[in-house]
């Protein structure tokens, strides 16, 4: 997936649709769909997953990619500032697993914008994807963005996994995008 850096000035924040699931876009925001790719009727499976591809920062925080499937394994890929360097594999409890996917699910993960730009050139980039039921959603984040926020806190939350801290090694160096 090609990443843009685009400086927007005086964007205001994202703003919740009536339902309260689907964020709006905000000024440069792309692909973002009316409704949300997944049922909430759609069951989660042991090879449904949440991911995140930590890949750029301004500091010198971890990046990685890490996957939680919804049977608990987990897949990993660290490229710098981690204790585990390149491919490893883990297991989170099961349970844990698919109420993150679920969550993600409920929260509207499925009616996201494809692509949320940077508002400043000092932030991070990641890219989450969640799939259920065969269908694969992936958002881009240049924070700080438009993007909402529990997307930030859905990223941290995997990152706080007893088996993603393992592999981390580290105390994690994230900014706080400003929102």
């Amino acid at each position: 997936m090609k990443m843009k850096a685009v400086l927007i000035v005086g964007v205001s924040m994202t703003v919740l649709s009536a339902s309260g699931q689907v964020p709006k876009p905000g000024f440069g925001d792309e692909g973002c769909p009316e409704t949300s790719l997944f049922a909430e009727s759609a069951s989660i499976s042991g090879d449904d997953f949440i991911e995140v591809h930590r890949m750029h920062c301004s500091t010198n925080c971890p990046l990685y990619t890490v996957r939680v499937y919804g049977d608990g394994r987990l897949a990993w890929h660290g490229d710098k500032a981690v204790s585990s360097m390149g491919d490893a594999t883990a297991r989170v409890d099961a349970g844990q697993a698919q109420t993150l996917i679920a969550n993600a699910r409920q929260l509207g993960f499925g009616g996201l914008c494809d692509e949320y730009v940077m508002r400043a050139f000092d932030g991070s980039v990641s890219i989450t994807s969640l799939r259920i039921g065969g269908r694969v959603k992936t958002v881009a984040n240049a924070a700080p963005s438009n993007a909402p926020s529990w997307l930030y806190k859905l990223d941290e939350q995997i990152a706080a996994l007893n088996a993603v801290q393992n592999l981390i090694g580290v105390k994690q160096d994230h900014p706080q995008p400003q929102r």
